[in-house]
């Protein structure tokens, strides 16, 4: 069975949630991880993409508690 990566759909909006308020909020977090699961798997593109958003962040530029979070995803998914 093909595998249906997300990646792109996690980059647009990712741009578009730091576009229009310049901080990344749990539910955004959470919607993000959801694209990246639809299928069961984070495969190695959504991966990257992840790794490379989770990177250009600081703790700053989130909200409150989500900091946390995405350094649990980061040794969940090996980001």
């Amino acid at each position: 069975m093909a595998h249906d990566s997300r990646y792109i759909q996690i980059a647009f909006s990712i741009q578009k949630m730091l576009e229009s308020e310049g901080l990344l909020d749990q539910m955004e977090l959470d919607a993000l991880v959801n694209m990246a699961l639809a299928d069961g798997v984070v495969d190695e593109d959504e991966r990257r993409i992840l790794k490379l958003v989770f990177r250009q962040l600081k703790e700053k530029d989130v909200a409150a508690g989500v900091w946390q979070k995405i350094e649990q995803l980061k040794t969940q998914f090996e980001l």
